[in-house]
């Protein structure tokens, strides 16, 4: 179920396929969604794949949560959505919860170039797996702009 709650969309546990989920912010309808909670769905690569195709379209500038925990996404699909925000498709996002899913160190370090680059320049806070949080490069660039790590 979706359920609209006027700036934000939680998607959470919905049963909806990746692409009725992505097809649903596609059209430009959500221009000012500010939280977007996709946890717990089973979203793949291929998922956020389709989500990072929409925001290349611009389908989402005011987003400022992005929830995607407790899903399947891979480094892969990590990767997929920080290429998209490098546009600065995602110039808005204040947090980013990714635990509970399949990203490893690979990922991690392309999170923390993401920051690094300040491709997401308004990010103050992720979420990552424990195994994670101590990750250098990640550490790293959080310190150098100010993003909390939990």
């Amino acid at each position: 179920m979706v359920v609209d709650h006027g700036r934000d969309v939680d998607a959470a546990e919905n049963g909806c396929s990746e692409e009725e989920e992505a097809s649903a912010f596609a059209g430009g309808a959500c221009r000012k969604l500010e939280g977007l909670y996709l946890s717990h769905n089973l979203i793949s690569t291929d998922g956020i794949a389709a989500l990072a195709s929409v925001l290349k379209k611009g389908a989402l500038p005011a987003l400022k949560v992005l929830s995607i925990y407790h899903n399947q996404i891979g480094d892969e699909g990590l990767k997929v959505l920080l290429a998209a925000a490098a546009g600065g498709r995602l110039a808005k996002l204040e947090n980013l919860y990714i635990f509970n899913n399949e990203v490893s160190e690979e990922g991690i370090v392309a999170l923390a170039e993401a920051i690094k680059m300040r491709h997401l320049p308004s990010l103050s806070k992720v979420l990552v797996d424990a195994e994670h949080e101590n990750n250098p490069s990640l550490v790293l660039a959080c310190a150098l702009h100010f993003v909390e790590i939990k």
